[in-house]
């Protein structure tokens, strides 16, 4: 069954880049779509992942009382508006805990992400993501869905 919901996701991203490539103009240049990382290079980059913040899919993760712990262990970088809420419900039921927008604004780490994304755009500074990261497996979230965490799609690459 997991399996299933991983290639669902997978399905969604790929699903999601593909009418951002054929929806999305480019602003100043750039599109949307030139700024997005395939969902398996940022699960790859996740698996390598070394600091305390794992990010990952390193198969640290058990399954305790019906629910997934022990960090981070799916990142799905699709766009809103793509299945996101159905992934969500499926992921729920195989025990994840689901970290999106109404929990980024439900432990008010907004202002953070703002700042975070500042830092890493402006500066190349990670240390605000890095920082949100071990802090969102603190709270006991075990994956990722729609935003805030697709926007930083790259800068996941990039830890």
């Amino acid at each position: 069954m997991e399996k299933l919901v991983v290639s669902l996701i997978k399905l969604t991203v790929a699903l999601s880049l593909l009418l951002a490539f054929i929806v999305v103009q480019p602003t100043h240049g750039i599109s949307w779509a030139d700024k997005l990382v395939p969902f398996q290079v940022i699960f790859d980059a996740l698996r390598r992942k070394k600091s305390s913040a794992a990010v990952a899919g390193s198969g640290t993760n058990v399954v305790r009382r019906g629910r997934v712990v022990g960090g981070i262990s799916l990142v799905g970088a699709g766009f809103g508006r793509t299945g996101t809420t159905s992934i969500e419900r499926a992921l729920n039921r195989l025990g994840y805990k689901i970290y999106d927008n109404a929990a980024m604004f439900e432990h008010k780490h907004d202002g953070q992400w703002a700042e975070a994304a500042g830092d890493w755009k402006l500066r190349g500074n990670l240390t605000g993501i890095e920082s949100l990261l071990s802090e969102i497996e603190r709270l006991g979230y075990t994956a990722t869905l729609d935003m805030p965490m697709n926007l930083f799609a790259a800068a996941f690459a990039e830890l």
